[in-house]
């Protein structure tokens, strides 16, 4: 449960190691046209666990400073990538996006 956001909380979960969320409208953009980017206040931000945090989030971006909950590491207001939708994300790996050892 580290470094997650749960919503809802049941009593069924553990009494800790998580955090709280609001709502999917409160802690994203706009979730209902797919844009999952957290939201300026969402509860998402700073609630990652660091030990389990990735190194680049979603768009490839550096995680940086707190550990943000999700995909996303929060730089803005705006989702700095892709938006979600069929065929969003046509990449190609370069040599400068591996990641080593």
């Amino acid at each position: 449960m580290a470094g997650n956001v749960i919503e809802p909380v049941i009593d069924e979960h553990p009494p800790a190691g998580y955090v709280a969320g609001r709502s999917e409208t409160q802690d994203f953009v706009d979730p209902y046209s797919r844009n999952l980017y957290p939201s300026a206040d969402s509860a998402l931000l700073g609630a990652g666990d660091p030990a389990h945090a990735s190194i680049y989030d979603f768009n490839g971006i550096p995680r940086r400073g707190n550990a943000d909950a999700g995909a996303y590491h929060w730089t803005g207001e705006k989702n700095p990538g892709w938006m979600v939708a069929p065929g969003f994300k046509k990449t190609k790996p370069s040599p400068t996006s591996v990641i080593a050892d």
